[in-house]
This record gives structure tokens, sequence and C-alpha cells, in this order.
């Protein structure tokens, strides 16, 4: 069984999106499908927590998507202060792909691919990311990188690729860390 969940801000548009999608299921899929209105962005959401198999996929207006989107960006948001080279900037820890650290300078890179430069002037580079060393988010693999598990897009026996392209080094002495950190990761990613 194929279930759908529609979900619009407007009762009109929850009903026309639904015999849309209907005619549209009948032309195109040939498994049994059904479709399930949900009232509100907050009761889906709690149906996507409690009962994360329920639906195969959801269909939400953009009024809809907007409050979920922002519902939960504002729970997962961390905000960091960054002393760059010319100004002090607010981002927040979600939004950083790696921080590489070379001559005492972290270079931040954004999953935006923005890069902001921080000059280190005493201290280890681990004190120096603060929040980011102990977020569970990122890992360490090599002495020079942090990285966030979500942006990696492959890992290697001596490197890691990110999203941008970017090839980070893995030290052998933290490749069972880092395979073991992220197949953590992918496991719960799955589930989720």
């Amino acid at each position: 069984m194929f279930r759908i969940a529609v979900c619009s801000s407007q009762t009109n548009d929850k009903n026309e999106t639904s015999r849309t999608i209907q005619k549209w299921i009948k032309r195109n899929i040939t498994a049994d499908a059904e479709l399930c209105q949900v009232e509100s962005v907050e009761e889906l959401q709690n149906i996507m927590e409690t009962q994360p198999d329920k639906y195969n996929f959801c269909i939400m207006d953009m009024p809809a998507l907007k409050s979920a989107f922002e519902a939960q960006t504002e729970q997962k948001k961390h905000p960091l202060l960054i002393h760059g080279t010319d100004s002090i900037r607010h981002i927040f820890v979600e939004d950083i792909m790696y921080a590489e650290n070379s001559l005492r300078r972290i270079t931040y890179t954004l999953y935006n691919r923005q890069k902001i430069i921080s000059v280190r002037r005493a201290g280890s580079f681990e004190s120096a990311v603060g929040e980011i060393a102990k977020a569970q988010a990122f890992m360490q693999p090599h002495k020079s990188f942090f990285v966030q598990l979500r942006y990696i897009s492959e890992l290697g026996t001596d490197h890691i690729l990110m999203a941008d392209g970017k090839k980070i080094p893995v030290a052998q002495s933290r490749l069972v860390m880092v395979q073991s950190r992220y197949l953590h990761y992918l496991t719960q990613r799955t589930k989720a």
C-alpha cells in the first residue's frame, strides 16, 4: 500500500489537491495507493515523529511547508560568533560544512560555500572552534579539520570527500573512529 499525506492550510486547496493527486495516481501508479488528508502541520509533524513509516511521502502547500520549515529551523539552530579577520560574524553551527586550521588561521566553510577566516591567537585548534569540537554532528578526522557529518559525500580509506568537492585527509590513527562515527550517523539518519 502506497500512502500519501496531503497537508494544506486551506480546505479548498486540500480538496482540489487531493482530486488532482487521485487522478495522477490512477494514471501513473499501478500499486494500491491511499491518499490521507492531514489537518495541520502540527498533526503531520506529530505523526512523522511517532509513526515515521505511516506515509511514503507528504504533499504540503507553501504556507504549510513554510510553517513546518520555520518550526524545524527554530528548534535546531545553534548560534555561533566567529571573530573574523575584519569583523565578528554571527552564523549557525548547522551551516558549517567544515573548519580547517592552517598556520593559526581557521577557515570555516559554510554549506553555501562561503568562507570565514578567523585568526587563532593562542590555544589549540579544538579550543578555538569551541562548540564545534563538542558537537555530535562534527568529527575530527585529522588534526587540522573538523567536518560536519551530514555534508560528507564519500568516505575513503585515507580521505573524506565533502559536498563541495573538498578532499579532507583522514589520519590513519583516526580511521577506525571516523568510519565508526560515520556509519553510526548513517544508521541513525536512516532510522529518523
